[in-house]
Parts: structure tokens; sequence; C-alpha cells
């Protein structure tokens, strides 16, 4: 449903957080926000190569990232996505991956690229949600397409295709229709 414009102007600051969170870095280009069933709130610090966790009033709980492309090292991480168990889905874009934590950051999976026939590597993912079902839809800008996986990162199918479309923004909508936005 369409924000009508009242309901934009009624909006009211409940907390401002940063700067400085966790390890004592400020906030650098945060890209996305998470927040799952315990409003544990997640925030995908791309400038500091980190995933920030808080708590419910906003106090620093743990981080998981630093720069770099081997274990859990982080290269700007741009999307986040929970599912229904709150498991954290991180798009760590530098690395051209997906990675999958539980609420506690203990790691759980990770995927670089899916089977279609053949081995695909994403390219620029850069958007995930996860449905009520447990797909997984992801936006590859560098492919040009967006593509749903289950949850074990198995291939279910794609739309867009090379030239096609950018996708960016979030590849499925509250009611879990498939879409995929075009840039510009």
């Amino acid at each position: 449903l369409p924000i009508s414009a009242p309901a934009i102007l009624n909006l009211q600051i409940k907390a401002v957080i940063g700067p400085n969170i966790g390890s004592a870095r400020p906030l650098s280009e945060p890209r996305d926000i998470a927040i799952n069933m315990r409003k544990e709130i997640f925030i995908a610090d791309y400038g500091n190569d980190r995933i920030v966790k808080l708590d419910s009033s906003y106090n620093f709980i743990s981080e998981i990232g630093g720069f770099g492309a081997s274990g859990y090292s982080l290269s700007g991480p741009v999307s986040l996505a929970l599912d229904n168990v709150s498991n954290l889905y991180v798009v760590d874009s530098g690395n051209k991956r997906i990675l999958r934590f539980d609420r506690n950051f203990n790691f759980i999976s990770e995927t670089s690229g899916y089977t279609k026939g053949e081995k695909i590597d994403f390219v620029n993912p850069t958007c995930i949600k996860v449905s009520a079902r447990g797909d997984i839809y992801l936006g590859d800008e560098g492919l040009g397409m967006c593509f749903k996986l289950d949850q074990f990162f198995n291939y279910i199918f794609d739309f867009g295709g090379p030239g096609s479309i950018q996708p960016v923004g979030y590849p499925y909508d509250k009611i879990g229709r498939a879409s995929c936005r075009e840039r510009g």
C-alpha cells in the first residue's frame, strides 16, 4: 500500500544509533538494517566491512567481519535478511558471496553462486530477502538478474538476464510477489 503524505509527516525519531558502536569505530556508510523477532538490530556497516548487532535498547552486543576475503571477513556488506528462526543472511558484495549466520554470529553456510546446469558465480550481488517459506531472493547487478534459491542455496529459478535489467532494492514485496526493479 502506498504511504500517505500525512503518515510521512508524522514520523518521529525514536533514537539515533552511533556514531561509535562496538570497537569504538563510528559507523561508516551503513547500507542495510535487519531486526529479528527479539528486536535485536543488525546493521550492515559497509565502510567498516562488518555487521554490528545491537539489543532492542540500541546497546552494542557484538560485531563480526573486518576487511578480507577469508573466513568471516567481509568486504562491503550491502544487504541483510533474516529468516523465520533469525538466521542472518549477509550479501558480502566485495567477496561476491552470501553468508548465513545464526543470531549469535555462528557461521552456518555460504555460497558464491549457484548451479543451473553449470556453476554460475555471482558477479555483484546487491540485495537479498528471505520469504516466510525460507526461499531466498537475490539480486545481482553484475549478472543483471534476480534469483530464487531454496534454503540450501539450490537454484529454483531466475528472471531478468544479462543486459535486460540491473536489480536494485528488494527482490520481493511484503506479500511474496517476486520483482526486480530496474535502475534509472
